[in-house]
């Protein structure tokens, strides 16, 4: 199957309607002229006849040639901090025909789709001429749809795809592809970090808070301190801060809101797919000893608390909430947490009577037990 390079504009909404950004870049192109690109409804799946019917500017600019062609794409683009970034690709991409093109337009425009796509670029203010059949130039099953999640991989200045600007097809060289074209896992840094603002050089760009690097450098200066500058590092596999003692991990995520509940909110899920979601077999994060923490300023409260003991306690999620201030000490949960594998047979516990049936982990800070696998019942 012929693969290619594809760019699609920036689109800060997934690709599932016009999302504005592209009138703010002042981009030399139809997207930035009209304040909107044909293919910001990529990744808004409407099936007829089986495919979703959507809109690549390269192949319309390539179409005489690819017509009635069955090809690969990998998709790219470049973000509000001008990096290139992968978002996707999409095998067996079917390019339309004439006829099918024709066929696409009346059946969406029949079922009123067009009219949706007509108020999603009134609510960017973009500009509009009279809808044509040749909004639609592919087709492709929703399952050969692959949208990358982010932060979106970023090209390095070796990769192709930097080394390309207009929206064109180009073809992939296959070792090119092989190498460049993957889901990097991002390598940690154990120098601490620059505490000010800064621009994230991933997928939405933009400033970053910049009190969150400056929780970031102290904490982590201060962990460095209590276990030693190479077992502390930070974004090593996007967590904040990973502490590696022997084969234990703690997962530190970072948050800077004032509130403890909102805190947790913002970076539970996170933490949890650092820890156990794993597209990478690789991953620096993946280990099954791995202790959770989520840092903010804000004091947890009794109801914040509580919410936490119940996640560790009937769900036996590994989680911690730890209050840290600019300036401030580090953390008891880091330097008083003690941990001693316990063998097999059965402990007691503030439930009931915990039949341990791996090796567990006891907290010596409040003597919950953490069991591996484990069999429960009330007294």
């Amino acid at each position: 199957m012929e693969q290619y390079y594809a760019r699609i504009c920036w689109n800060s909404k997934g690709w599932r309607f016009p999302s504005g950004d592209i009138g703010g870049l002042k981009e030399k192109s139809n997207a930035g002229r009209d304040g909107f690109g044909h293919e910001e409804w990529l990744f808004n799946i409407s099936k007829f006849q089986g495919y979703h019917y959507s809109f690549l500017q390269p192949v319309s600019n390539s179409y005489r040639k690819m017509s009635g062609k069955t090809i690969d794409v990998l998709l790219w683009t470049i973000n509000p901090a001008k990096l290139r970034v992968q978002v996707g690709e999409i095998k067996n991409c079917q390019v339309l025909t004439d006829g099918q093109k024709k066929e696409a337009f009346e059946h969406y425009k029949k079922a009123g789709w067009l009219k949706l796509m007509g108020d999603d670029v009134a609510r960017v203010n973009g500009k509009k001429d009279e809808w044509s059949y040749g909004m639609f130039n592919i087709r492709f099953r929703p399952t050969d749809a692959i949208q990358y999640d982010e932060p979106f991989p970023v090209a390095k200045p070796t990769d192709r795809i930097a080394t390309l600007k207009m929206y064109k097809l180009v073809p992939g060289n296959r070792s090119d592809v092989d190498t460049q074209w993957i889901v990097r896992t991002r390598q940690g840094s154990t120098t601490i970090p620059s505490p000010r603002a800064y621009t994230r050089s991933v997928s939405q760009g933009g400033t970053v808070d910049p009190y969150h690097p400056v929780l970031q450098a102290e904490l982590m200066k201060l962990l460095q301190e209590q276990f030693g500058n190479d077992n502390v590092v930070r974004e090593s596999g996007w967590v904040d801060i990973t502490v590696s003692t022997g084969k234990k991990r703690m997962l530190i995520e970072i948050k800077t809101y004032p509130v403890a509940k909102r805190a947790i909110r913002e970076a539970l899920g996170q933490i949890l797919e650092y820890a156990y979601f794993h597209s990478d077999p690789q991953s620096p994060t993946q280990t099954v000893d791995a202790e959770l923490f989520i840092v903010a300023p804000g004091s947890a409260d009794e109801k914040a608390s509580a919410y936490l003991n119940l996640l560790r306690d009937k769900f036996h999620i590994p989680v911690q909430y730890c209050q840290f201030e600019s300036s401030g000490a580090l953390p008891d949960a880091f330097t008083t947490t003690k941990q001693k594998v316990l063998p097999k047979g059965v402990y007691r516990d503030k439930d009931g009577i915990l039949t341990l049936t791996w090796d567990a982990i006891v907290d010596n800070q409040d003597n919950h037990a953490f069991p591996v696998i484990h069999k429960k019942r009330k007294q």
